[in-house]
């Protein structure tokens, strides 16, 4: 047998010998295309769902449905139709949702089954602005302010937004909102005593020593008995206090989670990643949840507004 052949046979019996001890890889099939139905509903009076057909693994672009039957009921009965805005992904319905109220959402398309999820719309917490302050900086007069939750608390997440230095803040406006130019800020810390850590700051970040007890955009809060904490660093700014459903609350984690896992480049396991995205949609992919947002002003000027702000 000349050099060639036995190199060529070589190669066959290795071949054989790994396909005995390897578990085989199938290569993934199409996948059937189905309904993709997101809606969170919110305290607004007009409620947006978006409505779009899944795609094949790396397509960036997504087909709009054109024609469905989508309607919200409360505890049963109908509430509206959702109406497609223009030419756009989005569908929208004119309602305020209702605290501890269940609603399930029903879609119909084509021939696809009817697609159907259910959420509570959650009550907010109860949480109030402290007179009282930790830190004062007289050069600059600003005031770290701490905020109570004034009942046994029940699961949230805390965000905040920087504003810029020039803005007047006006403690006194109600209710107060986040404004396009507000830069959501990437980590932030707390004095909370109950917090879940799944997105703590690791050494991973790139800049550990900066953001090391903070948290990767948002903060969640678990139960706990009523207490008095702070937000840092918020130097001119809002923080935002969201209540969720138990739909979003689990969505949310898990997209954060999934996130942050792609965000480890120099791990090569990140490509076999199976963390999967919590999804409640029955026939179909998506999320159908509630969440209620509390917004306040944070580290105002301190001779600027009286001591305790109640929001509800």
């Amino acid at each position: 047998m000349d050099g060639s052949k036995f190199i060529l046979a070589m190669a066959i019996c290795a071949t054989s010998l790994a396909n005995g001890c390897v578990e085989r890889i199938d290569t993934p099939v199409e996948a059937t295309r189905e309904l993709v139905v997101n809606c969170l509903l919110t305290k607004d009076s007009v409620q947006t769902m978006t409505l779009t057909y899944s795609n094949r693994l790396g397509d960036l672009m997504y087909d709009k449905v054109e024609d469905a039957d989508a309607r919200l009921f409360a505890n049963g009965k109908e509430v509206g139709q959702f109406i497609r805005k223009g030419i756009s992904y989005d569908w929208t319905l004119k309602y305020t949702p209702v605290p501890n109220t269940e609603y399930r959402l029903e879609v119909k398309a084509g021939q696809f089954p009817l697609v159907w999820a259910t959420t509570t719309f959650p009550q907010p917490i109860s949480i109030a602005r402290s007179a009282y302050q930790d830190n004062v900086d007289l050069k600059k007069k600003f005031a770290i302010r701490k905020f109570m939750t004034l009942e046994r608390t029940k699961v949230f997440w805390t965000f905040a937004f920087s504003m810029d230095d020039d803005i007047y803040i006006n403690p006194r406006i109600r209710p107060v909102v986040i404004d396009p130019a507000d830069k959501k800020i990437d980590y932030i810390g707390t004095s909370f005593p109950n917090v879940d850590n799944f997105n703590i700051a690791s050494f991973n970040d790139g800049n550990y020593s900066w953001n090391q007890g903070k948290y990767l955009t948002y903060i969640r809060m678990l139960p706990n008995d009523d207490t008095t904490f702070s937000i840092y660093d918020v130097i001119i700014g809002k923080v935002v206090f969201r209540t969720p459903s138990e739909e979003y609350d689990r969505y949310l984690k898990t997209s954060l989670t999934k996130m942050m896992r792609f965000m480890k480049n120099d791990d090569p396991t990140t490509w076999l990643d199976e963390t999967s995205v919590y999804n409640n949609i029955n026939n179909g992919i998506g999320i159908f949840g509630a969440y209620y947002d509390i917004v306040m002003y944070c580290n105002e000027y301190s001779d600027e507004f009286p001591q305790v702000y109640v929001w509800h």
